[in-house]
């Protein structure tokens, strides 16, 4: 259950910058400093109730266009780790995107317990559902335990979508590999920056891709970077005014949700399958350290769906293939045909 979202309307000038501020001063919490400004219809805060008491909630809707994308992030992710997605899609005017900070992460509140993937779909469907507008016709792209979430939601609610998107993401096993998980703990303990980047960028990227340099439609070859390495340094300093560091709450109920994740082909394939105008798809790189490919395709064939396979690509497709998969994100949303190239293209 949701109660009325605590909103702020934001305008893209500076001076109504200035006159929000001190709106946002005066409200019941203040709203957190914003990055993607430009875009930025609304930032709010929606109430949760659960059996253990209330929580807020942290989002913000970008764009005015009639087609509603949901952005759901992964584990210890912001919704800023959509920032290039959100920026592309809102700045067109058919879509409207909605991005959100899950329990645990950023500035929702980190509830106390272990959370569950069923827990936090119904977190985010209490959102969408204070939202005007987002109760049909919506796509939904979820990222790693995004994806896991977004598979619960499909379950708990699949009228209310078009489409869904799974990028890197599991239908759950009991055991992740061991590295895998260690690698993730040590990065959440990890609070010096330059550590900090470097614990990521080798768990999440490809050794090749980080050396190489940026791609010239990209944001790191604008800024003149000379490798992907400090492309992900430059990005994720930029971050460090707009985001919190995960509380160990939060850690552990990631964690949690992640390790008890289980969702069967009897579970999953009714609620896609039964719903012809949904269309899923599943995205996944070959060299994922986080998500095993293979069990993107188990997800696959759940859904049955098709499978996007990016050759050598790592965990985190949303920067690493940012151009090539803004635009199969459109085609899939607008249900046109998706381009196949020599190192990205359909699973047999």
């Amino acid at each position: 259950m949701a109660s009325a979202p605590e909103t702020v309307p934001m305008l893209a000038t500076a001076a109504a910058e200035n006159e929000d501020t001190n709106a946002r001063e005066t409200a019941t919490h203040r709203m957190p400093p914003i990055m993607l400004i430009d875009t930025l219809t609304t930032q709010g805060y929606c109430t949760v109730h659960t059996s253990t008491g209330p929580f807020r909630l942290y989002y913000e809707l970008h764009g005015h266009g009639p087609q509603k994308v949901l952005f759901v992030a992964g584990s210890g992710a912001s919704l800023l780790s959509w920032r290039l997605q959100i920026d592309h899609f809102a700045s067109q005017p058919e879509y409207q995107v909605c991005a959100y900070d899950a329990r645990g992460v950023g500035w929702s509140d980190a509830p106390p317990g272990l959370y569950t993937t069923t827990d936090m779909a119904s977190d985010a469907l209490c959102l969408l559902d204070t939202l005007p507008g987002w109760n049909r016709d919506v796509h939904a792209v979820g990222c790693s335990m995004g994806g896991m979430v977004l598979q619960e939601i499909a379950i708990r609610d699949p009228t209310r979508f078009t489409t869904l998107a799974f990028l890197s993401t599991s239908p759950g096993r009991v055991l992740f590999p061991w590295r895998t998980t260690l690698s993730f703990l040590r990065l959440c303990i990890t609070f010096d920056f330059e550590l900090r980047v470097r614990r990521a960028t080798s768990l999440f990227y490809p050794a090749d891709w980080l050396r190489q340099t940026p791609a010239p439609e990209s944001e790191g070859h604008r800024l003149r970077l000379a490798s992907n390495f400090l492309y992900i340094r430059h990005f994720l300093k930029a971050w460090l005014p707009y985001i919190r560091y995960q509380p160990l709450t939060g850690v552990l109920g990631h964690l949690s949700a992640v390790l008890r994740h289980r969702v069967t082909a009897a579970r999953l394939r009714p609620a896609v399958t039964d719903h012809p105008p949904m269309r899923s798809l599943v995205l996944v790189g070959t060299n994922d350290k986080v998500a095993p490919p293979q069990d993107s395709l188990l997800l696959a064939s759940y859904l049955q769906a098709p499978v996007y396979v990016f050759s050598g690509s790592g965990h985190i497709l949303a920067v690493e293939q940012t151009r090539r998969l803004n635009a199969i994100l459109h085609c899939h949303f607008m249900a046109q045909p998706i381009a196949i190239t020599p190192d990205a293209t359909f699973a047999v």
